[in-house]
């Protein structure tokens, strides 16, 4: 089992974020879970845990639909193509599998090629290329059809946490992100690095990466406790080379251990727009996207006897429903449940 280095704070100086509540809780991981992905249909959300198992969760019913076991350590990411129905999971066994989720636990591909922990996992817009990304500072593009590597892409000069696409059906981008200090956003096409973002002269590790929506920012989450949101396209001052423009800084929670995310939750009831952020404190985070604004915390527990019905852990994996005013959360092994939040303002 991994072991939680948890620093539980209550901030009772902050409010109950407004309008969310946990409308379900999942049970059925051992251990850990880094990693929760709603299918694009909003039907589904998938698992994946450090007892090496990935799981698929009925939405609505709130039941689990598969269960699949093939990985032989932590699985550490899991995404699902456009046609909700092939999941991707990547492993600390240096592997990523491809699954049918129809078929009741088929692996239809196992991509072996990466040398080390497998961190995370992307599928192109196409829906036809897997992006993975690795502690062997590499990003390996995967033909999903034949299990073949297109490309790999000598990334960063350290581990790699994240890889995500951005949402362009033509030419779409990629963003990594690394423990040397650096996101680096790629052309998909070429695979020439575009832009190195350094949030700071330190060179404080950056743990994940979000585009936006409409792709023109990225969103850092970096182990100093901040989410940065860059624009990375911003136009160059005549004569000087082109450089990417911190835009916002989000800041609040308690990140400085994990490899925590920081997302963007754009389908709500009130048609506001939020960057959510899981954090080592056990809450998870809720600021106004354009003002900066912290509205609150999906309030957490310092145990899991204590009363409330937040995670009792460090909150690790977030993702929000495209289709519906939902927010999936999970967290570390004191806790090992995924939370289905609910997002309703009362009229």
């Amino acid at each position: 089992m991994v072991d939680s280095l948890s620093e539980y704070r209550d901030r009772t100086d902050l409010p109950d974020a407004p309008g969310f509540s946990v409308s379900a809780t999942l049970t059925g991981h051992t251990d850990t879970v880094p990693a929760v992905k709603f299918s694009l249909d909003g039907r589904k959300v998938a698992s994946g845990s450090a007892d090496s198992t990935a799981k698929v969760w009925d939405v609505e019913k709130h039941t689990i639909l598969n269960s699949f076991a093939q990985h032989n350590y932590s699985i550490t990411d899991v995404d699902w193509n456009w046609d909700s129905v092939t999941l991707a999971s990547t492993s600390d066994d240096k592997l990523a599998r491809l699954w049918d989720t129809r078929s009741g636990g088929k692996c239809v591909q196992e991509l072996a090629g990466h040398t080390h922990h497998v961190t995370s996992c992307s599928f192109a817009p196409s829906g036809n290329i897997l992006a993975t990304a690795s502690f062997d500072e590499t990003v390996r593009l995967w033909d999903i059809r034949t299990g073949g590597v297109i490309s790999v892409i000598s990334a960063h000069s350290d581990p790699i946490m994240s890889v995500v696409y951005s949402k362009e059906q033509v030419k779409p981008l990629l963003a990594t992100s690394s423990l040397d200090g650096s996101c680096r956003i790629w052309s998909s096409q070429t695979k020439e690095c575009l832009r190195t973002i350094v949030p700071d002269e330190d060179k404080t590790p950056v743990v994940s990466a979000q585009f936006t929506p409409n792709n023109k920012y990225v969103l850092l989450s970096t182990l100093k406790s901040k989410a940065l949101l860059f624009d990375f396209i911003a136009d160059k001052p005549q004569g000087q080379e082109a450089r990417p423009v911190l835009k916002k800084t989000y800041s609040g929670h308690l990140n400085v251990k994990y490899a925590l995310k920081s997302i963007f939750m754009v389908k709500t009831d009130d048609g506001n727009k939020f960057v959510v952020s899981g954090s080592e404190d056990h809450h998870v985070y809720i600021w106004e996207l354009n003002n900066k604004t912290c509205l609150g915390v999906l309030r957490g527990r310092k145990a899991a006897e204590s009363k409330g019905t937040g995670h009792c852990d460090v909150t690790l994996g977030l993702d929000a429903s495209k289709v519906n005013p939902l927010l999936a959360t999970s967290a570390a092994s004191s806790d090992c449940t995924i939370k289905i939040w609910k997002h309703k303002v009362s009229t």
